[in-house]
């Protein structure tokens, strides 16, 4: 009996031990983003070939979300030109635009927060972001693909 009552001893005092660090680190934050304030970039993004009416949805002020975490606001009005394809017609290359009314590129830009540590953008000091990914985003409007076409410090 007095074995279990040493094993039990054992596991409370290390039990104890571990509440205690995990306060202690908790506490202190040893993150990225706590240890480093978090500056302002903008994120310039694109979406090609949707609908039309999808520029409406697209409101500025709207805050956006990607898996999860805060990718920040829209801060401009997006621009949008005609979709283009390229088809190959035997040996010669033809581009057909849609018209402006149907299928649209878009373009606009995001006001984000987040650090970079050298190897590049860390949204809110926790994921890497960088030019040419792309991101699935959510606003109170929308959800939809993007391509992050630059960042930059603000």
């Amino acid at each position: 009996m007095s074995k279990r009552k040493y094993a039990l001893g054992v596991f409370i005092f290390f039990f104890v031990v571990f509440c205690v660090a995990s306060t202690a680190l908790k506490k202190h934050g040893f993150g990225i983003a706590e240890t480093q304030s978090l500056d302002e970039y903008l994120i310039s993004f694109a979406v090609t070939d949707i609908s039309a009416n999808s520029e409406k949805y697209f409101v500025q002020g709207d805050t956006v979300t990607s898996g999860g975490l805060v990718l920040g606001t829209i801060i401009q009005n997006v621009s949008v030109t005609p979709t283009s394809v390229y088809v190959t017609n035997g040996s010669k290359s033809v581009s057909v635009s849609y018209p402006e009314s149907t299928r649209i590129d878009l373009h606009g830009t995001i006001l984000s927060y987040g650090v970079n540590n050298g190897d590049g953008y860390m949204l809110g000091g926790y994921r890497h972001i960088a030019p040419g990914e792309s991101l699935f985003i959510s606003s109170e409007h929308i959800d939809v693909l993007i391509k992050v076409t630059e960042i930059v410090k603000k």
